[in-house]
């Protein structure tokens, strides 16, 4: 009986990659891509991420988003007027939830980063960014 070679990429990188919560974390972690400290991104971060799934790669409009959220300190439920802004910040807020208890998802996540991140420090790094993206519900409602 021959042996099926299986795909060139290992079982857990394939999973990661068909996680469809992937992207949704890659955008939480943009605006602080680039920090050596994470944790006191996790706000700016927030607004970026649902600025830029909001404007869907329009330049123009995420341009003039970020400038409300972050210069303006404008909510971005105010920016985007619509449930279809809070569905968004809902959608990140479970990918947090079912994310940061999986350790590989974890130290995945790190690994995405300029600078080294431990897994602890991304967990907590997680928790700040949905606490983040509550505030921006609880300070609409």
């Amino acid at each position: 009986m021959a042996v099926l070679e299986s795909s060139t990429t290992p079982p857990q990188e394939a999973a990661q990659e068909a996680d469809p919560e992937r992207d949704l974390l890659l955008g939480l972690i943009f605006g602080a891509i680039h920090e050596q400290d994470i944790l006191g991104a996790a706000e700016f971060a927030t607004k970026i991420a649902v600025c830029a799934k909001m404007t869907a790669g329009n330049q123009e409009e995420y341009s003039r988003a970020v400038k409300r959220t972050i210069v303006a300190n404008e909510n971005v439920l105010d920016v985007f007027p619509g449930i279809e802004t809070e569905r968004t910040v809902q959608q990140f807020m479970r990918a947090i939830r079912r994310s940061r208890h999986r350790d590989d998802t974890l130290v995945w996540l790190a690994g995405q980063f300029m600078e080294p991140q431990q897994p602890d420090t991304v967990r907590d790094y997680l928790v700040s960014v949905e606490r983040a993206l509550a505030n921006t519900l609880i300070g609409r409602h």
